[in-house]
């Protein structure tokens, strides 16, 4: 007798055939798949089991300690394993329409300049040592560069010793660790260089190494805000370095800057996602301000 085919099945052949997906986005799928079955009581679930009913009562469980935003991208993730599963491998008919949740269109959050200056201040009485580099140093220099680049967290942790070019203070970020394939390349200022050259070493492997669980930067991080005297929304832990992202393309953009073109995204997507009018000011520099640390 045939064993049942499960959800987990068809997630493990969906990444099989789509092998070129970001891991960033793979991780997201598997989440989604686990966080179902989990619910679901049965784990691994069966794929019978999968119906426009058990989905609804599950997204609006799930609705009931998350944004909208992340309900979507759950909906949106196990839709493309059914999808895939129905057209594919013809193995379960084709869902039936299941409606998104409306998203409410807040303006997008950032910090102000001095708020980002009491993080950066906070971040430097860091205790302790991360992957053999003083935890203040650490901090410092990585917070300045996600702010400084508007990278995302992810890349900007991949980064290596040989992706830093000391004589042109010039940073490459690789095509690999970007959502969108793009190699890019950033001139930090003399003052971000300092503070990079302080945990520079050609022999790690990254430029931060990070010698944890993966999910305790984020938990250090809010420790670090709540040291700063800055609030934060504890029920999304895991936007705080996409706040500082925002917080970057808006600063440029108020300052004379093309902030769409700095994140690298279209304009439309900067406006809808990224910028935060309340951020206004009088500067007129041509860039991110370089902020007091």
């Amino acid at each position: 007798m045939n064993r049942p085919v499960y959800l987990e099945d068809v997630l493990v052949l969906y990444l099989d055939s789509h092998w070129s997906l970001c891991q960033s986005y793979r991780n997201d799928l598997m989440r989604s798949v686990r966080y179902l079955s989990n619910w679901s009581g049965t784990s691994p679930m069966p794929l019978e089991m999968l119906s426009e009913s058990l989905l609804g009562r599950w997204l609006r469980h799930y609705a009931e300690t998350h944004t909208p935003a992340s309900v979507n991208n759950r909906r949106r993730h196990l839709l493309t394993l059914w999808r895939y599963a129905a057209e594919e491998l013809s193995i379960i008919a084709m869902p039936r329409k299941i409606p998104k949740i409306q998203e409410p269109k807040k303006i997008p959050e950032c910090w102000t300049l001095e708020e980002c200056e009491r993080i950066f201040a906070a971040a430097k009485q860091q205790t302790g040592w991360i992957g053999g580099i003083p935890a203040g140093q650490w901090w410092l220099s990585l917070l300045l560069v996600v702010y400084w680049t508007g990278e995302r967290i992810g890349a900007v942790r991949h980064v290596r010793p040989e992706d830093y070019d000391v004589q042109r203070m010039a940073l490459r970020i690789r095509p690999e660790n970007q959502k969108t394939r793009r190699e890019r390349l950033f001139f930090l200022p003399p003052e971000i260089h300092q503070k990079i050259m302080v945990v520079y070493d050609t022999d790690r492997e990254f430029l931060w190494p990070f010698d944890y669980h993966p999910t305790k930067l984020w938990l250090i991080f809010r420790r670090l805000l709540k040291c700063a005297g800055i609030e934060h929304d504890t029920r999304k832990p895991m936007n705080l370095f996409h706040r500082l992202r925002r917080t970057s393309g808006t600063l440029c953009e108020m300052n004379g800057g093309d902030g769409a073109r700095h994140l690298g995204h279209s304009r439309a997507i900067f406006e809808k996602h990224y910028f935060s009018p309340g951020l206004a000011a009088n500067w007129k520099l041509e860039c991110v301000p370089v902020p007091a640390f």
